[in-house]
């Protein structure tokens, strides 16, 4: 039944347009260039500071992966942060409750992205803008309202309205003002600037001496427990919405100045930092805590009125996935996969994608953890091919194995050929079986060189070169496809003899080292000769071959035993050196005794055993000695011989029994003594 697949892939090869095998081709791994990343307005993205969310196009390569992330709480992906090819990367910007503006970025596969982000405006709020007192003069108290970082300045438009010696902030806070004594009978009226607001003061004219009046009745007694005024409490503002990460704010308190009231929070949350209590007009300032979860609502109530406050979710926490396995293979026939993802959190989203043909997904995306199971459909090319999933972000590679191919038969013409001696070139057909079946060619002679087709596929040909040939007949071959042809040259024309003769034909020298030369004459200019010495303290130095005439120089070594002779052959010929003997040396003194000494000389071992080493010290660098273990479990690993001074490395094998047990080892004829302690 695989007969037909091999029959439908030859004829793919040879007719070369079967056009659904691409995805059979062996796929690299995507190299950094070809998986750059880019992004649409990687220069920057401008958010206001009531918060946005956004966009970012990422474009790559379909068999590309990528991960984003971003550095800053407030900046946060709200898609998944990791995929394949070319996607879209939402994000949200929190509101900034802080009159400063800032920086975040976002990354995918290094490739930023910076997000700014505007301060909060600066908003001033004072009260009372309106304040009225009487002509003796007196200090009106003026609150403001503003985020902290926000500066402002206080100035008096009126000479008889003093501002404070520093009239200056860059928070909420409050300003008293000094009204001078209003010693005209005309009212008037003044202005003072707090901040980008103005407070307009009004205080009233002195009165004037009017003639005499008729005494006025005594007024009716005063009860004595009197009736106050009733208390009245108004908040500004009265809500306030914030962003996800840690703020502070306040709310004004209005009242009567003899009104007592509280503030308190109604939420864990909320804290109140200052202003938990007062009398009168005052601030209450209070900090929210950072969000690390939903969006929530909290209240405080101040002076019996309540302040709500709204602060924004915390942003998703970025996901992570592993997947299991990472790689599987297929045989030819295919077979069913499957791969383990597992997931940060239940809402992580993933896709799984492939763009091979071959691999079919079931269940391409999903969110949290999951199994994505996936086909490899049967492989009826000859090739082996590879691809990838891209799934969470991650790469699964699958390898398949090629099919069978049919067994390749090759037959070559000619088998043979002959060729004279003079150098020539020649080609030889091959024929394959299929188009898929490869073959070689190779040489099996130096003087036959394969010239072109030392590779190929199907049937082709063989191109050829041949030498010169300066000798005798000879036979070479050439191996193609298995097959054998045979080149057979014939032998080059006989040349004329050459005869050499050397001059002088012979030398005695002493027996100090020396150097010397002689000459090679040669009956032609064509005859070619080698020099070569029969003995190794006689080197030839210069012209160890030539044609034609020509001198040899040798070197001649110190000669330290008796007289001796050595040839050097040039061209057939011998020249001979007589070298005297050296007188004799005094005769060496004897050696000295060797003896031996070793560190350690014992160990104790643990029941674990291990390796150890033990220094010898020898007498002298020419004394000889051996080492060995004598019980089983201890073995010499290095240093079972040496000469002088060196090292032994044992090996203590591991103790099983219950009992301590002891052992040697003999070291340059010292006992190195082994105790190893039971476990």
């Amino acid at each position: 039944m695989r007969a037909l697949p091999y029959l439908l892939g030859a004829l793919c090869v040879v007719a070369t347009a079967c056009s659904g095998t691409s995805s059979s081709i062996s796929a690299t791994a995507p190299t950094a260039v070809k998986c750059q990343v880019t992004l649409e307005n990687a220069n920057s993205q401008a958010a206001p500071a009531d918060g946005m969310t956004g966009s970012v196009s990422i474009a790559t390569n379909r068999d590309c992966t990528w991960t984003a992330s971003s550095n800053a709480a407030w900046l946060a992906i709200t898609s998944a942060t990791s995929g394949q090819g070319s996607e879209t990367l939402t994000y949200k910007v929190s509101v900034n409750a802080e009159p400063v503006a800032r920086r975040g970025t976002l990354e995918v596969n290094n490739t930023p992205l910076q997000v700014a982000q505007d301060a909060a405006p600066c908003r001033y709020a004072v009260a009372p803008t309106n304040a009225t007192v009487s002509a003796g003069g007196g200090d009106v108290a003026i609150t403001m309202e503003t985020l902290t970082g926000c500066a402002w300045t206080a100035a008096s438009q009126a000479p008889w309205i003093t501002v404070p010696p520093t009239p200056t902030g860059n928070r909420s806070g409050t300003l008293t003002l000094s009204v001078a004594r209003n010693t005209t009978a005309a009212a008037r009226t003044g202005t003072v600037t707090v901040g980008p607001q103005s407070v307009t003061i009004q205080q009233a004219g002195a009165e004037t001496d009017p003639a005499p009046a008729p005494p006025a009745p005594a007024p009716p007694s005063p009860s004595p427990n009197p009736t106050p005024a009733p208390c009245t409490f108004d908040i500004a503002p009265a809500s306030n919405n914030v962003g996800s990460d840690a703020t502070t704010g306040s709310i004004q308190v209005t009242s009567g100045t003899t009104c007592a009231w509280t503030a308190t929070a109604n939420a864990n949350w909320l804290t109140i930092v200052s202003g938990a209590s007062g009398s009168g007009n005052g601030r209450v300032e209070y900090r929210a805590a950072a969000n690390t979860g939903a969006a929530r609502t909290g209240t405080i109530t101040a002076a019996g009125k309540t302040f709500t406050i709204s602060q924004a979710a915390a942003p998703p926490p970025a996901c992570s996935y592993t997947i299991s396995p990472t790689t599987q293979g297929f045989p030819d026939s295919g077979g069913a996969g499957s791969i383990a993802i597992t997931a940060s959190a239940p809402s992580c989203t993933w896709t799984a994608t492939t763009s091979a043909q071959w691999i079919s997904i079931a269940g391409s995306s999903g969110s949290g953890s999951a199994t994505v199971n996936f086909n490899v459909a049967a492989n009826s090319a000859f090739t082996a091919r590879n691809s990838t999933i891209a799934i969470a972000g991650k790469t699964f590679a699958v390898s398949q194995a090629g099919a069978p191919p049919p067994p390749c038969s090759f037959t070559i013409a000619p088998t043979a050929q002959d060729v004279p001696d003079t150098a020539g070139a020649g080609s030889v057909a091959v024929t394959a079986s299929a188009n898929t079946c490869t073959w070689t060619a190779t040489s099996n002679a130096p003087w036959l060189t394969v010239t072109s087709g030392g590779s190929g596929t199907g049937s082709g040909a063989v191109g050829f070169a041949i030498a010169a040939n300066t000798a005798a007949a000879r036979s070479g071959t050439l191996t193609i496809a298995g097959q054998t042809f045979t080149v057979t040259q014939a032998a080059a024309p006989a040349p004329a003899p050459c005869t050499f003769t050397l001059s002088p034909p012979s030398q005695n020298v002493a027996e100090t080292a020396t150097s010397g030369s002689f000459a090679v004459m040669a009956s032609a200019g064509t005859c070619g000769w080698t020099a070569a010495s029969s003995a190794p303290w006689l080197i030839v130095t210069g012209a160890a071959s030539g044609t034609g005439s020509g001198t040899i120089t040798f070197n001649v070594d110190a000669n330290t035993g008796g007289a001796r002779n050595a040839t050097i052959t040039a061209g057939g010929q011998a020249f001979t050196l007589s070298q005297a003997a050296a007188p004799p040396p005094p005769p060496p003194p004897p050696p000295p005794p060797c003896t031996f000494q070793i560190s350690p000389n014992n160990v104790d071992v643990a029941a674990a055993g291990g390796n150890g080493t033990v220094t010898v010290t020898a007498s002298a660098s020419t004394c000889s000695w051996t080492s060995t273990a004598n019980i089983d479990w201890l073995s010499v690993v290095s240093g079972s011989t040496g000469t002088g001074s060196g090292t032994v490395t044992y090996n203590v094998a591991t103790q099983l029994d219950s009992t301590d047990r002891n052992g040697t080892i003999t070291i340059a004829g010292q006992t190195f003594s082994v105790t190893q302690r039971h476990p």
